[in-house]
């Protein structure tokens, strides 16, 4: 491999947070990825200082200070949350269209290295090196969304690679930003790379993050445009738009999406109370709430390229993209096909 390579690796995720977790990790980097050329180690600035075996150390107090044009690929060590951060800077490129996005599950949901086949580290290591010593078939061209934020009269364009949710989605993960940040802090600590039960941290937060959002979560009134079809929805409890099957660490919202079919899924929960929305975030865990009362869901059949949100009263409203929190007042959300090169696995 001559390209350039870039190691992105966010300290805080929760499979790095734990000081053993991150020692595993370096012996980790070494042995997999040490003898790689041409590769650069991006670390945030005064979580560490040098990687053991490993050169081409830099350090950094914003993404924004990396040089992304003069890689060809970037390999994410971070959750769901680094990869939407990495491309918003993807974003700013002329073309993706020779980048390759690697990724190795380090966070707390990693429903995007769920969607790509590769749920362990060592797996996504395999992928990412074959796929770098120009094994093609471990590459896929997977669908990037495209979301576009009105607050305030001004507009805020950002990829996604995952799902968004509106409603209470968006109202848990401003709760476990702000008031529950702590309590998430704590569990995330002590997620495990092997450890079954703390595999599904990133499930347990968000119906933790759901439990506490119900006592203060209130219904709105939204405008949503499918394609050309606009429609009143009203009391929406929760509207999610996807092209991954899964969410909040493994939770199927749109169990039909698919990351590489050139469409969104959308589900819609509107005019439900809050004890029976409960019932259905215990079915969705395994997808089983579609075609229950108060559920709407488009998959591929109904071949969605763009959904348009509008709240009624005009007043801005919680959402989050890949588990990254927004509050606009109106977000039109678009798929471009075949947008972006990911490292997979095809077995």
């Amino acid at each position: 491999m001559t390209e350039s390579t870039a190691f992105i690796i966010n300290r805080r995720a929760s499979g790095l947070r734990k000081e053993e977790n991150w020692e595993k990790t370096k012996i980790f980097l070494k042995e997999n990825f040490g003898k790689l050329n041409n590769t650069t180690y991006y670390l945030e600035e005064g979580l560490e200082k040098g990687i053991i075996g490993l050169y081409n150390t830099s350090y950094y107090k914003d993404i924004k200070e990396i040089n992304f044009k003069s890689h060809k690929n970037f390999i994410i060590l971070g959750g769901d949350g680094t990869i939407q951060v990495t491309l918003q800077e993807l974003k700013k490129l002329e073309s993706l269209e020779e980048k390759i996005l690697g990724i190795i599950p380090c966070g707390a949901g990693d429903d995007i290295s769920k969607e790509l086949n590769m749920p362990t580290r060592k797996i996504a290591a395999k992928c990412i090196n074959n796929a770098l010593n120009g094994n093609n078939n471990y590459i896929k061209r997977v669908d990037l969304g495209e979301a576009t934020l009105f607050k305030d009269n001004i507009k805020k364009e950002l990829y996604f690679l995952g799902a968004v949710g509106i409603g209470i989605d968006g109202d848990i993960i401003k709760k476990l930003e702000h008031e529950l940040e702590q309590v998430k802090n704590i569990v995330s600590y002590f997620k495990g790379e092997n450890s079954k039960l703390m595999q599904n941290i990133g499930k347990f937060i968000y119906n933790v993050g759901t439990l506490y959002s119900l006592g203060t979560y209130k219904s709105r009134n939204y405008l949503v445009k499918i394609n050309n079809k606009c429609t009143l929805y009203e009391k929406v409890f929760s509207l999610n738009v996807s092209n991954v099957k899964t969410s909040g660490g493994g939770i199927k919202i749109c169990p039909d999406a698919e990351i590489d079919n050139g469409y969104l899924d959308v589900c819609i929960v509107n005019n439900i109370s809050k004890l029976y929305g409960v019932s259905l975030l215990l079915k969705a865990n395994k997808g089983q709430h579609i075609g229950k009362r108060g559920v709407e869901y488009y998959n591929k059949e109904d071949k969605i390229e763009r959904v348009s949100v509008e709240s009624l009263d005009n007043k801005l409203f919680d959402m989050h993209l890949s588990g990254e929190y927004e509050n606009p007042n109106k977000a039109v959300l678009e798929i471009i096909p075949r947008g972006l090169n990911t490292v997979y696995n095809p077995n």
